[in-house]
């Protein structure tokens, strides 16, 4: 009877995540700049209209009250908002993301430990549902790191084009409208709002204020800081851009150079978990054998 309800178990887990994995598959967002859009709200609503996340916005279940009151929507906005906004996702709707997940994960948890004391499964179920719950947060979060990471990567490059086009004779506006365009990720996007800011009469420095208000990027805010200072001090900006260049291609290479020296330390706990235990079996199994046997 147990096996069969393993095995029942196992089964259902198994279609859960099949379809699961599917919306997600089915519903993930292109990567698309959102070039005649304002603001990542209307890259959102840009998305919905695709039919981006259509699934698994089906799928969601209603919030209720409390929770929505006890949500800082305000906090979950913005984050979406360094994530790119995938699927299109509203505060309120990536609330009832967050239920989904716990709700899905709570179920798991029953089916698993469906023949445990009564007691033994109450306590799994909400321990499990409290981690559903906090997973897409995490996802969120990890989101929103990866298209920073990428936004950082992407900006020296960016900052020797704008250089070559000031030293052409371009004024930082034609520069940033000849280089902007060619961007791509999350630094093509970002570039993508400040010109559709420009072209609905934003003038240059609003747009970039606004750039440096949306952004998470250390490095982009001190460039934004940069061209607004050099603006209003009327210095030349080519020169600063490339030594700014120059200095964020050198804390890439510290940083990289930093994460060399953990890789020695992020191995050891595979190491001791793993390959030594296999290692002592190996060796210390046939002495281990042959003592045996001799008795």
């Amino acid at each position: 009877m147990e096996t069969v309800i393993v095995i029942t178990a196992l089964a259902a887990v198994a279609a859960i995540l099949f379809v699961a994995g599917a919306a997600i598959f089915l519903t993930a967002p292109q990567e698309r700049s959102a070039r005649d859009l304002l603001a990542d709200d209307a890259r959102g609503t840009e998305r919905r209209e695709r039919g981006e996340g259509m699934i698994v916005r089906r799928l969601l279940p209603p919030a209720p009250p409390f929770v929505l009151a006890r949500s800082d929507l305000g906090a979950i906005d913005r984050r979406l908002r360094e994530a790119g906004r995938p699927y299109g996702f509203s505060a309120t709707e990536f609330v009832r993301f967050r239920l989904l997940s716990a709700i899905l994960v709570a179920v798991i948890a029953l089916l698993l430990f469906s023949g445990s004391e009564p007691l033994v499964t109450i306590v799994v179920v909400i321990a499990f549902a409290a981690g559903g719950y906090a997973l897409p947060q995490l996802w969120l979060a990890g989101v929103a790191q990866g298209r920073t990471k990428q936004l950082n990567g992407a900006l020296p490059d960016m900052v020797d084009s704008l250089a070559l086009a000031l030293d052409a004779g371009m004024d930082l506006e034609a520069a940033v409208r000849r280089v902007g365009p060619k961007q791509q990720g999350p630094l093509g996007e970002a570039f993508a709002d400040v010109l559709a800011e420009l072209s609905a009469g934003y003038s240059l420095t609003q747009a970039l204020e606004r750039l440096a208000a949306r952004t998470t990027s250390n490095a982009l805010g001190d460039l934004v800081s940069l061209i607004q200072q050099s603006r209003r001090l009327g210095v030349g900006l080519a020169s600063n851009l490339r030594v700014r260049a120059e200095e964020m291609r050198a804390l890439r290479r510290i940083k990289a150079h930093e994460e060399a020296q953990r890789a020695p330390l992020k191995m050891t706990i595979p190491l001791v978990l793993f390959f030594l235990p296999a290692l002592m079996i190996v060796f210390l199994g046939p002495a281990i054998l042959s003592f045996l046997g001799a008795k």
